[in-house]
């Protein structure tokens, strides 16, 4: 069969609310037939050719009388009907159906798209084959173009076959689309391969590269090795990262990139940074080694070449391959005594070359050690230190060899290193330190042994690294100072043994999404390439700090854990989400690295029987991947290494206990490329442990990925472009279209993924589009052309792919994404009081809505969200205080409204006011009051200017001193009035009385004699004597006499008031 047209990119936006028919002549074929002609059709295809005809058949309908049969005998011309022009509006997206019945060869519907001149401007197009006399519905979906006016429906038989079917009850339909959301990079952090230790400006520094991503470039990082503070940085564009970091002997640092497989030198001083050019066409560099006299060697891929750098000549040399078959130089190291350069080269074995001065070279693995290498795929790493050359092959393994090339140390069962260097200790010869699991150790050339040194929480493994004198009391001495991945930095002091693991400082950058995984807690978690995994809530859209894990490749939830698939060693880890990361969460529970195995691609688990499947890549050496089942039962771990030879393992699906297998061509990137042609789809037996059945999905494609059981029950999957859908019931495929792009020409592993949707559709990524297939139609719809890798479904129905380093969601039509929408209603409906205050107890009525799922649950909170409580019923709050209410809720499906808050103050009682004038106090006129007044209100608090005093009814102010003999003898009234913030009102009073005695009259006049009040002492001498006699009347005769001449007329009322009471009193 053949297209008419390549098909149209579909770039919807939010679709309708509500899918509508558009009214198509003759949809049923009912109209009686006129001269051959069908009313609201015409032929556009087969015109005057005897083996081919249509016509309007009452043989086989699918509902009403009659139906379209077409049949095409012709295997060069097409024959073909088009609907009458229906109207369509340019951005919408449109499905065009129809019921088919297929008796032989294939038909196709076309849903063609047309500009207003009539010209052909867009196209949708879908393949029936045979249906075994059943009716099928069959359709095809597409935006119309932003030129188009109008569309057709074409039912249509190719030129490239025969095919004989009928077609009834055409539909052409709007379409919804559901809704787009960017979230954005959400995995962070810095990536880092190679690094160096310097001395510039008086203090050590770090060299690094920190690999870049979207706006954040690739940088050359020089770091302060005691702050770990980001001294400066150059932008490295076009690199994606370094392999190859190193200082050289004149001070200088050279850094060896990819994949522009570039030398750049960065010289301290004059803080220069030059690009010196490219090691001829290779891409990456993969180890430096600091030679003689400033010069630098760098060993490449894919060649497998080794080049030196002269700085007396400013020239690039290549001094060619160093093993033929081997595509890395993985590692390099010098010895400066001897002027010794080895070369590892690897890929898929290992090789160690060892380059003299005189010009001559020696390899030295054969017979050194058994397999001369061939068992390992490359010397992963090497350094020259302690009169030794250490040596970290591919696996872990360490080898120890002796300047003569004899063996110090080598036991495959024995000791690993996971450190790119090892670094002498000082005043410990013939001790290095390196790294093991991210913990230090020393190997001991005296007793060819290791010694832990430090425990770590850490996993860090350091790249290079030495001890220094940080200049720091808080590291005396000497420091080994080395950076590992993800930038963190190891210290070890020498003097104290004080150790710790931290990062740099800096920001990082997003971190090219690696893969997608759906997590027991209804939580997505994604991974970064080689670096980063973070998790993102559905519910309330908060993204985690990314957690500097190793690159997962797949994933399946058991119970409450995540099963984590990890690269390399095709590592297979248990964790816990309830649980923060440390050493032990994730924990291995195992791997396959001992079969060859690194790259876990495929994972499925089956929980009717408690068995994990893993499917794998295999190690660089190798084509030959594998296939896993592990029980948690039991912890039986099968692997079946040769179950479709010289093919990888790249996706698998269970479905009613057996397992679904889709296989790649393509092993390890070490090799020369692949021997087979056709990828696998495989059915393999778990319980009797055989493969049971195998066939090829598309001839001539080389990997079948994205199985998953579709909404119909069938096994999908995608062979490169072609969409598959693979019958278990009679191993058949019941369809096969090539929707989807094909493979490029270099090695690929993952490409599509396809998820059920709650829909009733399957929804599919590949390689840069997002897309979704109706099983019932098998129709095929382009969702986005320009984006979409990786891809799954969280437990709400929405989807998330990945654009490089940015995660994108996608809710589909229909589908409950929006949280409940919770109100609060305070009864009184306004606060009684003042300044928003509520005078006496009030009532919270919580009220919940949600229009699709539901509301389940809403709860509400009185201590800042660190408990929550159900709410059953309205809520009272009664006592006085400040109260602040957080309150949501969620629907059926799991969407958590964000907490709202409500802030509510109570304030029912009136200040307090207190008095320092005892009630009913007596105090003799002699003295005097100072009037305090204390005025106070927990709550609202006091409202300042209702604070008001007054006494006997006249005001006076708080601190007033009141003489008391200018106050009638007898009773005195003290009122306060103050209110509060919120308007409670109180009045307090205390009566006090004064009262005259003999002391209280000599006292006044002592007083008014000292005031000047008393012209002179004789006069107050008088009055004093007639006092002690009792003489009250001469005393009162004397005032009277005085009073306003020799005495102030008030002091004189005041000493005759006193006095006649006095007087009274006998």
């Amino acid at each position: 069969m053949t297209a008419l047209v390549v098909s149209a990119s579909l770039v919807p936006a939010a679709g309708a609310e509500e899918a509508s028919s558009l009214t198509i002549r003759n949809a049923g074929f009912e109209e009686p037939a006129s001269a051959g002609s069908v009313p609201g059709w015409e032929q556009t295809y087969g015109k005057g050719f005897g083996d081919m005809f249509y016509e309007v058949s009452s043989a086989h309908r699918f509902e009403g009388a009659q139906s379209l049969l077409l049949d095409d005998s012709n295997v060069v011309r097409a024959l073909g009907l088009e609907s009458e022009p229906i109207p369509v509006t340019p951005g919408t997206n449109y499905s065009a159906s129809a019921m088919m019945n297929v008796e032989r060869g294939v038909v196709g519907l076309y849903l063609l798209y047309y500009n207003a001149s009539g010209v052909r401007v867009g196209e949708a197009s879908a393949w029936l084959e045979t249906t075994g006399g059943e009716w099928k519905k069959h359709g095809a979906s597409a935006a119309a173009p932003t030129t188009a006016a109008y569309a057709r429906i074409l039912i249509y038989s190719s030129g490239a076959g025969i095919g004989r079917g009928y077609a009834d009850a055409v539909a052409l339909e709007e379409m919804e689309i559901g809704t787009f959301e960017r979230i954005g990079g959400v995995v962070q952090g810095i990536i880092n391969a190679d690094s160096d230790i310097g001395f510039e400006d008086g203090k050590h520094v770090i060299y690094s590269v920190f690999k870049g991503r979207d706006d954040v470039p690739t940088v050359f990082a020089v770091v302060d090795a005691l702050t770990r503070d980001v001294l400066r940085t150059y932008p490295l564009p076009g690199v994606e990262s370094a392999w190859g970091v190193k200082a050289a002997t004149d001070g200088r640092v050279y850094i060896g990139t990819h994949y522009d497989g570039r030398l750049y030198r960065y010289t301290p001083g004059t803080l220069g940074f030059e690009n010196l050019g490219r090691f001829g066409t290779e891409t990456h560099v993969f180890s430096m080694a600091a030679g003689p006299n400033g010069k630098m060697y760098a060993g490449t891929y894919p060649s497998g070449k080794l080049y030196v750098f002269d700085p007396a000549t400013e020239d690039i040399v290549d001094l060619g391959v160093v093993e033929e078959g081997q595509r890395y130089v993985r590692s390099l190291a010098y010895d400066a005594e001897r002027d010794v350069l080895y070369a590892g080269a690897g890929g898929t074995l290992s090789r160690i070359y060892k380059y003299s001065s005189d010009g001559t070279r020696k390899e030295i693995l054969g017979g050194l050690i058994p397999g001369g290498g061939d068992t390992y795929a490359f010397p992963y790493g090497m350094d020259f230190d302690e009169d030794r050359l250490f040596v970290k092959f591919s696996n872990g393994d360490l080898l120890v060899v002796k300047p003569d090339d004899t063996i110090d140390y080598y036991d495959p069962n024995g000791m690993d290193i996971h450190s790119g260097q090892v670094a002498p200790i000082p005043g410990q010869p013939g001790r290095a330190l390196f790294t093991l699991g991210g913990q230090l150790y020393a190997y001991d050339s005296a007793t060819r042994s290791s010694t832990l040194i430090k425990e770590f929480e850490s996993t860090t493994n350091f790249q290079d690294g030495e001890f220094i004198d940080l200049g720091s009391p808080d590291w005396p001495g000497l420091t080994f100072v080395g950076m590992g991945s993800y930038g963190h930095v190891i210290y070890y002091n020498l003097e104290t043994g004080h150790a710790e693991v931290a990062p740099a400082n800096y920001g990082g950058s997003p971190i090219l999404i690696q893969s997608i995984h759906a997590g027991p807690n209804n939580k997505m978690y994604i991974a970064g390439y080689m670096s980063g995994f973070a998790s993102y809530d559905p519910a309330t859209g908060e993204v985690s700090e990314s957690n500097p894990l190793g690159q997962i490749e797949s994933s399946v939830v058991r119970g409450d854990k995540l099963i984590l698939g990890a690269y390399a060693g095709a590592r297979i880890l248990e964790y816990d989400p309830a649980l923060p990361f440390s050493k032990t969460n994730p924990r291995e529970l195992f791997n396959l690295r001992g079969h060859g195995q690194d790259r876990p691609f495929a994972m499925a688990y089956d929980p009717a029987t408690d068995r994990l499947a893993v499917g794998t890549v295999p190690n660089t050496t190798s084509l030959q991947g594998a296939l896993a089942t592990y029980d948690f039962a039991t912890g039986e771990l099968n692997v079946y290494e040769n179950i479709v030879p010289n093919q990888s393992i790249i996706s698998l699906t269970f479905k009613d206990g057996l397992l679904y297998a889709g296989t790649t061509v393509y092993g390890g990137l070490g090799t020369s490329g692949p021997t087979e042609t056709n990828a696998k789809l495989f059915v393999f037996d778990p319980a009797t442990k055989r493969k049971v059945y195998e066939t090829i999905p598309a001839t001539g494609r080389k990997g079948v990925t994205g199985l998953t059981v579709g909404p119909d029950g069938n096994v999908w999957g995608v062979a490169e472009d072609y969409l598959f859908k693979f019958n278990p019931e009679t191993n058949r495929f019941d369809y096969r279209a090539a929707k989807l792009r094909r493979y490029g020409s270099s090695t690929t592993w993952a490409w599509a993924f396809l998820h059920p949707g709650e829909d009733g559709n399957l929804y599919g990524t590949s390689r840069g589009q997002f897309f979704m297939v109706k099983p019932e139609t098998n129709e095929y719809v382009l969702l986005d052309g320009s984006k979409g890798n990786y891809l799954n479904r969280d437990a709400f129905g929405s989807f998330y792919f990945s654009d490089s380093s940015e995660l994108w969601k996608y809710t589909p039509p229909g589908l409950d994404g929006e949280p409940p929408v919770t109100s609060a209603a305070v009864d009184p409906a306004e606060p009684d009081g003042a300044n928003g205050w509520y005078r006496g107890p009030a009532t919270v009525t919580l009220q919940a809505s949600d229009e699709r799922s539901g509301v389940t649950e809403t709860v509400y909170s009185m201590d800042s969200g660190s408990t929550w409580s159900a709410y059953t019923a309205p809520v009272s709050f009664e006592q006085d205080g400040l109260y602040t209410m957080l309150y949501r809720s969620v629907d059926a499906k799991g969407n958590r409204e964000a907490a709202k808050r409500l802030d509510l103050r109570v304030d029912a009682a009136a200040p307090n006011i207190a008095f320092n004038i005892a009630p009913e106090a007596v105090y003799e006129t002699s003295g005097e009051i100072t009037v305090a007044v204390a005025v106070s209100d927990s709550v609202s608090g006091v409202e300042p200017a209702s604070v008001s005093a007054s006494l006997n009814g006249a005001p006076i102010q708080t601190g007033d001193v009141v003489p008391l003999y200018a106050l009638p003898l007898g009773a005195h009234t003290v009122t306060v009035t103050a209110s509060d913030i919120a308007g409670n009102t109180k009045q307090e009073q205390v009566v006090f009385y004064t009262a005259a005695s003999l002391e209280s009259l000599l006292e006044l006049i002592d007083r008014f004699l000292a005031g000047g009040r008393i012209e002179n002492a004789g006069i107050a001498e008088s009055l004093r004597a007639k006092a002690h006699a009792g003489s009250w009347q001469a005393l009162i005769m004397e005032a009277q006499a005085l009073s306003g001449k020799q005495i102030d007329p008030e002091a004189a009322d005041a000493l005759l008031r006193d006095a006649e009471a006095l007087r009274n009193q006998e």
